[in-house]
């Protein structure tokens, strides 16, 4: 069995218990691994690791039908977060799809509206013929509101937002 010390020489060897657990000096040595240049242990260790895949799926199958509610939450949690990722995928890709079918394409320009609540994609009514008073080498200007309506104002029609 043990053997019975005073107060001091217990605390003293719980204290050097406690700091080869923590061990700073022993990073070194785990950073000091071998640097293997024989690529056929490099592919014998793929083939190991393939080879263990069928326990590692039969590990888990036995974890999951163990624990069935935590495997509940983890599979539900891991569809959600995927579910998440692709919608915020096709969102992405959407908006950047702005006009791509246009043969035109490089020749189209989208004006946001800048106010103190954040970007409208819209613009106001007066805009299309200030754009096309002040700004030179424009064919075409359209005004678009995104909550429905959408105008197209031809270039040789004067405009009058009151009407």
């Amino acid at each position: 069995m043990g053997e019975t010390v005073g107060v001091s020489k217990a605390r003293w060897r719980y204290t050097l218990a406690v700091l080869r657990l923590i061990r700073p000096f022993a990073s070194s040595k785990i950073s000091q691994t071998p640097k293997y240049t024989n690529p056929e242990y490099r592919t014998s260790t793929s083939i190991v690791q393939a080879a263990m895949l069928p326990t590692y799926l039969k590990i888990a199958s036995r974890k999951l039908i163990r624990n069935k509610l935590y495997s509940f939450i983890n599979v539900v949690g891991l569809a959600l977060g995927i579910c998440a990722c692709l919608v915020i995928y096709l969102i992405t890709r959407y908006e950047f799809s702005y006009d791509n079918f246009h043969p035109d394409l490089d020749r189209i320009y989208c004006v946001d509206a800048v106010v103190f609540g954040g970007r409208w994609h819209s613009v106001p009514g007066p805009m299309p013929a200030a754009m096309r008073r002040e700004m030179t080498g424009m064919q075409t200007v359209a005004a678009y509101q995104t909550y429905g309506a959408s105008v197209t104002i031809p270039p040789d029609q004067p405009t009058n937002p009151s009407t």
